[in-house]
């Protein structure tokens, strides 16, 4: 487990983040392989109970509390990428990815995509994995978004199409995957389904609520 004082900066939270190894038992409660004091000494817990809700953890005391990563937080994870699930999507967002996945195919690729957070560019961006017929190695691709998420867990976006080098290239050689980038732009509410243990995360546009699918951590 990795706890980290909230309101820091990535370069801050690198060296203040502090980690215990755990155990869960049976009953749904987690005991700490050593006790957490916090940076001020000023509480000690060392054994916590999951809420019903899987959003927070209690100590049997009710005096500590520890919150489930946010959904900037989970978008943020360094090294994480939340693939979409083609067989999740609506009508809308499915039409967009068949195109782009036949487009792909004109070039003998296959396609996915995704959301990955580049610390080089302080962005969220949309991941573009393509790979090649009888290979196992994928090229990848970051189309950068002007993206912001708000504390209730919306993240609203655009996207121009600018991306790093392979962004580029794709955009110019695979049709309709640009279409596809631009085309899912929005307004989504954003929940993960298990909040302390994030699999997968779950989109509803804003503007449409039949228009949905889900994203699976990589």
């Amino acid at each position: 487990m990795a706890l980290t004082p909230v309101g820091l900066s990535e370069i801050e939270a690198a060296s203040r983040t502090y980690y215990r190894g755990i155990i869960v038992n049976l009953d749904n409660t987690i005991r700490l392989s050593s006790p957490f004091e916090g940076e001020n000494g000023k509480f000690s817990v060392q054994d916590l109970a999951i809420d019903a809700a899987n959003t927070k953890m209690t100590s049997p005391d009710g005096t500590v509390t520890l919150n489930a990563p946010t959904v900037e937080q989970l978008f943020k994870m360094a090294g994480a990428s939340w693939m979409i699930d083609p067989e999740t999507m609506t009508a809308k967002t499915k039409t967009l990815y068949d195109a782009a996945v036949e487009g792909a195919a004109t070039k003998k690729r296959t396609v996915e995509f995704g959301y990955q957070y580049d610390s080089k560019t302080g962005k969220i961006c949309m991941v573009v994995k393509l790979l090649q017929a009888g290979t196992t190695k994928a090229s990848v691709a970051l189309f950068y978004l002007d993206a912001t998420v708000a504390s209730d867990g919306t993240l609203t976006y655009t996207a121009d199409g600018s991306g790093d080098r392979n962004a580029q290239s794709y955009s110019k050689n695979v049709p309709g995957l640009l279409d596809f980038v631009k085309g899912m732009a929005g307004s989504y509410g954003v929940t993960a389904e298990t909040p302390f243990s994030p699999a997968q995360m779950k989109f509803v546009n804003k503007a449409d609520g039949n228009d949905t699918f889900t994203a699976k951590l990589n």
